[in-house]
């Protein structure tokens, strides 16, 4: 999952145009949450 966020994130730090950007963006959003998610609770 964070190799495939990494992966879209130089897409788009590095290609001029990014196909799909909308859902590109939605998707790493929902990625995101997932990861934050199942990461231990430190409290």
């Amino acid at each position: 999952r964070l190799d495939t966020l990494r992966q879209w994130r130089n897409a788009c730090d590095y290609q001029d145009s990014v196909p799909n950007l909308t859902s590109m963006m939605n998707d790493a959003i929902k990625e995101a949450e997932y990861i934050f998610n199942v990461l231990p609770n430190k409290t």
